[in-house]
């Protein structure tokens, strides 16, 4: 209009808005009622079909689906209520099922190894009158267990009764303190003994580092001495701090041993290593006297004498004369053949 203001333009535009969206959100209404009668047309053919494969009459699809609806919804209750009794009957008979499995389970434990067979005989000869009587035992043993556990309550009771009235009694207060006091000697004394521990392991190893490093010079002779004749079985003579006695170490396991649990041979070697140390010791410091020796390798075995002679010939060597006197050929040999600068001499015989 000619004469519209433009207020009046403006509310025009508003209201033909307003207009526009209420015709779409109409047709959009037409199209969601359209597709929700074709989905509830599906919904109620596969419905039908349901009924028709549990044997039920279908309900019959009018052109107004909406009013179809009512009966088919409640033929669907109806086959609800139906499905919820046939589900309750199957877990009936799946519990029943288990009881049976258990049973049977319980059934084939109680056989044992005489065999289901051999337990239906067992029962099946049984009189109703001996099955009675194990029943009444079986009851009577029941009511003695549970009487006996009621003493054992009644017993508990007693004790709980006592704990409470120890609870409430100075005694207990006093023999709790007791009891602390003795925990706090207890670990003082555990301090100490670990102080004391310590200090033991230190001066062990103070104990065992002097004793490898700071021996003296004669029982570092001694040693290789010994681990010569003894081709390599023992490294090391000891004579630990504090002690009088040897010791001897062998050179894998650090073991050591004490003459007496050495044999005859070996302790006769230690004792020639010992010899032989002290000999050189003195004629290096004083002067080098010779050193006799009267069938020392008697009680060597074949490979230690031989060791053993060889040694002696580079002991000689070294500047101190050795006499060796053996009265077994077979040794005068070894002297010969593992110390080629050796003498032999045979003695006449005495007359």
């Amino acid at each position: 209009d000619a004469d519209l203001s433009i207020d009046g333009a403006l509310d025009l535009l508003d209201r033909v808005r307003e207009a526009q969206e209420v015709a779409r959100q109409q047709q959009t209404a037409v199209e969601n009622r359209a597709k929700t009668l074709d989905d509830l047309a599906v919904a109620c053919g596969r419905v039908n079909a349901l009924l028709t494969d549990l044997g039920r009459e279908p309900v019959a699809l009018e052109e107004k689906l909406l009013e179809a609806v009512e009966p088919l919804q409640g033929q669907l209750e109806t086959l609800q209520t139906e499905l919820d009794s046939v589900e309750d009957q199957h877990l009936r008979l799946r519990k029943e099922m288990q009881q049976y499995v258990q049973a049977r389970a319980a059934l084939r434990a109680s056989a044992g190894e005489e065999g289901q067979d051999g337990l239906r005989a067992r029962l099946e000869s049984l009189d109703p009158d001996q099955i009675q009587r194990l029943l009444d035992d079986a009851e009577t043993a029941v009511a003695a267990v549970q009487a006996q556990r009621d003493g054992i309550n009644e017993q508990l009771g007693g004790v709980t009764e006592r704990v409470s009235y120890l609870e409430g009694d100075g005694e207990l207060g006093e023999l709790l303190l007791e009891r602390e006091q003795s925990r706090s000697s207890l670990v003082d004394a555990v301090t100490a003994w670990t102080e004391y521990t310590a200090a033991a392991t230190l001066f062990d190893g103070a104990k065992k580092l002097y004793e490898e490093q700071r021996q003296p010079e004669v029982l570092r002779l001694a040693s290789g001495y010994f681990s010569t004749m003894t081709e390599g079985a023992y490294v090391r003579v000891l004579a630990p701090l504090g002690e009088t006695d040897l010791q001897v170490e062998e050179p894998k396991s650090g073991k050591r041993k004490g003459p007496e649990a050495l044999s005859r041979g070996t302790k006769e070697q230690l004792y020639l290593a010992m010899r032989l140390a002290l000999a050189a010791v003195y004629a290096e410091q004083l002067v080098a006297l010779p050193l006799v020796a009267d069938d020392i390798l008697v009680n060597f075995d074949d490979e230690r004498a031989a060791a053993t002679a060889a040694l002696l010939g580079e002991y000689a060597a070294a500047g101190i004369q050795v006499l060796a006197f053996t009265c077994h050929r077979r040794l005068g040999d070894v002297f010969a053949t593992q110390a080629p600068g050796a003498r032999v001499i045979e003695l006449p015989k005495p007359t």
